[in-house]
């Protein structure tokens, strides 16, 4: 049976929700520092990820040790994020985000793409300069829960199989995750790494008697 651990790579853009005056700077006026924002919104859209699964078994239930192939996907990662910003130096955030996430297989011949969607919210804490122009490591943790399944099945590109199942239990009911990441400014891309720790498939599921996850 297969076991698969889910591994996420994102890069995404923060763009900011405040707008802030400028004053031209001259030899009797200094342009005056950014004011500290200690709440404010702002959104979680990721541009581009990339994710792949660690598999501990393969289809014939063997232990193994073997990554998928790497699935690039863009635009579809999107939310909403509350944030607090406590000092100039530390500030905690939450939200509401939802996810497009999976992997790709390839066993015996054929190859599967397998993926969710999910919603779901994170909680980190920020360190760094948090005052504009801003720049800060963050990290923490969340749970997504996944609402849709969908899996392609294939030998030749041209010939395929796919479907999709709402609140499916081909997947685990709840995704818990970890994350670490750097912000270097506002107007350049955020990096991300997460991880999630468990399965990405159900390794109880089974239908009329056989777990068809395992190829």
């Amino acid at each position: 049976m297969n076991r698969n651990f889910l591994l996420l790579v994102i890069t995404g853009f923060f763009f900011p929700v405040n707008l802030f005056s400028q004053v031209r700077e001259t030899d009797s006026v200094k342009k005056p520092q950014a004011p500290l924002r200690k709440y404010y919104t702002g959104n979680a859209f990721e541009t581009a990820t990339l994710s792949t699964a660690m598999i501990n078994k393969d289809a014939n239930g063997v232990a193994t040790r073997s990554n998928g192939t790497i699935r690039f996907t863009a635009l579809t990662n999107i939310g909403l994020t509350f944030n607090s910003n406590i000092d100039e130096n530390f500030g905690a955030y939450t939200g509401i985000i939802l996810k497009n996430i999976g992997y790709i297989q390839n066993t015996n011949g054929y190859t599967y793409k397998r993926r969710v969607y999910t919603i779901g919210a994170p909680f980190g804490i920020k360190v760094g300069k948090l005052s504009v122009p801003e720049w800060y490591f963050f990290m923490g943790g969340g749970v997504d829960v996944p609402f849709n399944y969908r899996e392609k099945q294939y030998q030749v590109v041209t010939e395929k199989s796919k479907f999709n199942e709402w609140f499916s239990n081909r997947t685990p009911h709840f995704l818990p995750y970890v994350f670490a990441g750097f912000s270097p400014n506002i107007w350049w891309p955020t990096f991300k790494i997460q991880y999630y720790p468990g399965n990405f498939l159900n390794p109880d599921y089974s239908k009329n008697g056989v777990n068809p996850l395992c190829r």
